[in-house]
C-alpha cells in the first residue's frame, strides 16, 4: 500500500508532515495529564460497579474510539453557512440561524465552520453548489469566506472542486475572482 492511499484512510499521516515540533512538548504534557486523570478515574469507576479493573480500561478505550469517530464525522462534513448581513452593521453571520440577517442581492457568501482538508473539500463544494442551484435566479457572485478555517490544506481536491463548480459557473455566467 503506497503513502497516498494509506493517507486517505489515516488522515493523521498527512497532518504529521506539517506538524511543528515546537508543539510536541505541550501535546505530550496534555496527553500525560489526561492519562493521569482518566486512568485512575476509570479504574475507580469500575471498582465502584464491582467490576474488575480491566472493565475500566475497556471503558476508556471505548470512549477514545467514540471520540475519534465523532471527530472524523464532524471533520468530514463541516457546517457550511450562508451568510447574511446583520441589520444595521457591516458584520455577517449565518442566515439560517438568524433569519433577520439581510442577503445581498445577486451575491451569495458562504463560510465553512471547520478546517478545510482534502477529505472534506468535496462535501463543502457539494453544499455550496447545491445551495446555489436552489436559487430561482443564479447569483452573479459567490464568495467563500475562509476566516473560520484554522487550517486550509486542500491541494489537488480544490482544483477538482473549482472545475466541477466551473461547469455550473459557465452555464450561469458567474465570474470567478
Amino acid at each position: 500500500m503506497n503513502f497516498p492511499s494509506l493517507a486517505r484512510w489515516i488522515p493523521a499521516l498527512t497532518w504529521l508532515r506539517t506538524y511543528d515540533r515546537r508543539w510536541l512538548r505541550g501535546d505530550v504534557l496534555a496527553g500525560v495529564t489526561l492519562a493521569a486523570y482518566l486512568l485512575p478515574a476509570a479504574l475507580g469507576d469500575a471498582s465502584l460497579a464491582n467490576l474488575g479493573p480491566e472493565a475500566g480500561l475497556y471503558g476508556v478505550m471505548l470512549g477514545v474510539l467514540i471520540s475519534l469517530v465523532q471527530l472524523v464525522r464532524v471533520s468530514s462534513r463541516p457546517h457550511v453557512a450562508l451568510l447574511g448581513r446583520i441589520p444595521g452593521t457591516r458584520r455577517f453571520s449565518d442566515r439560517d440561524r438568524h433569519e433577520d440577517n439581510e442577503l445581498i442581492p445577486n451575491v451569495m457568501i458562504f463560510r465553512q465552520e471547520s478546517v478545510l482538508i482534502y477529505f472534506n473539500i468535496d462535501n463543502v463544494c457539494e453544499a455550496i453548489l447545491s445551495r446555489v442551484q436552489l436559487e430561482s435566479t443564479p447569483p452573479k457572485l459567490v464568495v467563500v469566506d475562509l476566516s473560520a478555517a484554522p487550517m486550509v490544506d486542500i491541494a489537488e481536491r480544490a482544483y477538482a472542486c473549482r472545475n466541477d463548480g466551473g461547469t455550473y459557473r459557465h452555464e450561469h455566467s458567474i465570474p470567478r475572482c
